[in-house]
C-alpha cells in the first residue's frame, strides 16, 4: 500500500489581463514611508498592515479570511 505524500502536488498560475486602467482602489504609493503604519486593503476583504520603525518596515500583519500571519524583522 502506498503512503500519500506529504506536500503540495500541483501547483497552478493563471494569467489574468486586466484591461481597466483604473487603480484607484489600490490606494496611492510612496518610495519612502511617511508615517509609523500603513495598510493594503484587497476588495474580497483581505488585507495587510505594514509598521515601520525609522523609515524601515520592520512588521507586516497579514489577515486573510483563511489564515493570518506575521513577519518582524529581527533586530
Amino acid at each position: 500500500v502506498d503512503k500519500p505524500s506529504k506536500g503540495i502536488r500541483e501547483c497552478r498560475f493563471m494569467r489574468q489581463v486586466d484591461d481597466s486602467p483604473d487603480t484607484s482602489w489600490l490606494g496611492e504609493y510612496s518610495n519612502s514611508a511617511d508615517s509609523e503604519y500603513a495598510i493594503d486593503r484587497f476588495p474580497d476583504g483581505n488585507y495587510n498592515e505594514y509598521f515601520y520603525t525609522n523609515g524601515v518596515c520592520s512588521k507586516i500583519e497579514i489577515h486573510h479570511s483563511l489564515y493570518s500571519a506575521t513577519i518582524e524583522l529581527r533586530s
